[in-house]
């Protein structure tokens, strides 16, 4: 169910601010690595994605390649 990704930080005193979805992700994703800037968070949407639906209802793997996503 999005959103398959959600940034939150938190504030100079260690509280931690709401959480912003980000609904640009459109299934979930092995998202492990990122970037963080003063101005920026940065999160690859990469062709790996999982479908655990898969598994349960078809038999198949949990984790596959899209390779139409496959770009620079």
């Amino acid at each position: 169910v999005p959103p398959f990704l959600t940034y939150f930080h938190f504030d100079k005193d260690g509280n931690k601010q709401p959480d912003v979805p980000i609904f640009s992700m459109v299934r979930p994703s092995f998202l492990h690595d990122f970037a963080i800037t003063k101005s920026y968070a940065i999160f690859a949407d990469i062709q790996i994605g999982m479908n655990p639906m898969e598994m349960i209802f078809g038999g198949g793997s949990p984790v596959g390649a899209e390779d139409r996503r496959a770009h620079v």
